[in-house]
């Protein structure tokens, strides 16, 4: 006797080879061979169906972690760098300013602005790509120890006080950091390249779990929204209207394998791809396209007549 899972989609995967799944349980494909034939192999989604949904998820999980851990140590990696880290822009935008036991000090008369251009780079560095946010051709970082908002200046700005620096979104909202939280157990800190360093290594774990949280929050977004856009495409545009739209859901989680990948691997070669993210996009788009003309054909093979799951 078929099993009812097998019966469900005997379309796509034959009784016999459902029936050994399930007699030997859940036996997974190697993590890093699925992402290889999730992107190159389409007959590995003729084996979607005798996996099990908890499976599914877990793959995307795994994927999630890895892309963003990775990405997130090519990140901290490239800020420590001698010639595309953060040191020499912080060290040019900063280099006249101290921090004694919690308390700026600067050598240079005060107020002054920081030039937008070298802002403009330092954001670059830190972020490891485009720019994720304008630059306004206004005053973005002041410098000024004895600092009160007042009306008409420009926002939102930075602005370095004596004992924290703070954000102004506007004359009334602020949001202050104290340096003292911001390097704990510094007693002086100068803006040298040679202390930016020593400072990013010995904060080199609490870096990493923040680029970590950052890139997971990126990647994850970019591949939710990948999967929510493909799947409800392939479910709008399907053939066999008995489909659902967890059917194409689930193909289209390990069809989008191509979009944390490839994050992964831009954030590895230290270079940013304008509409990157596009591209990635477009790639899945092609592997959920031939994954259910696979589909389809195999559909068509075992059962004539029948139309299958397919655009």
């Amino acid at each position: 006797m078929i099993p009812a899972s097998c019966r469900n989609h005997a379309a796509i995967v034959s009784p016999a080879a459902c029936t050994d799944h399930e007699r030997k349980g859940s036996h997974p494909v190697e993590f890093f061979q699925q992402i290889h034939r999730s992107i190159f192999d389409t007959s590995f989604y003729g084996e979607l169906a005798a996996m099990s949904r908890r499976r599914k998820i877990f793959y995307l999980i795994q994927l999630l972690f890895l892309a963003s851990l990775v990405a997130a140590l090519s990140h901290c990696w490239y800020l420590l760098d001698a010639k595309r880290g953060i040191a020499a822009p912080l060290e040019a935008a900063f280099s006249d300013i101290a921090i004694k036991d919690g308390v700026l000090s600067s050598s240079r008369p005060l107020p002054y602005v920081v030039p937008p251009e070298e802002i403009a780079v330092l954001i670059d560095r830190a972020v490891n790509g485009p720019l994720i946010m304008v630059l306004d051709s206004s005053p973005g970082v002041v410098v000024d120890t004895a600092y009160q908002p007042k009306p008409g200046d420009p926002y939102p700005r930075w602005v370095l006080r004596s004992r924290e620096m703070t954000l102004y979104l506007s004359l009334k909202s602020s949001y202050a950091l104290s340096y003292a939280t911001l390097a704990p157990g510094t007693r002086e800190f100068q803006f040298s390249s040679q202390s930016i360093n020593a400072f990013l290594r010995r904060n080199f774990l609490n870096l990493l779990f923040n680029y970590f949280m950052l890139e997971l929050f990126a990647c994850g977004f970019l591949t939710l929204l990948s999967i929510c856009i493909l799947s409800f495409a392939a479910f709008i545009f399907r053939i066999d209207r008995s489909g659902t739209w967890f059917h194409y859901a689930s193909i289209a989680g390990f069809a989008v394998t191509p979009v944390p990948v490839g994050f992964m691997l831009m954030a590895v070669s230290g270079t940013s791809v304008p509409a990157g993210g596009f591209m990635l996009f477009l790639a899945s788009a092609l592997v959920i396209i031939r994954a259910l003309r696979a589909m389809r054909t195999m559909t068509s093979t075992q059962n004539p007549g029948d139309g299958g799951h397919d655009f």
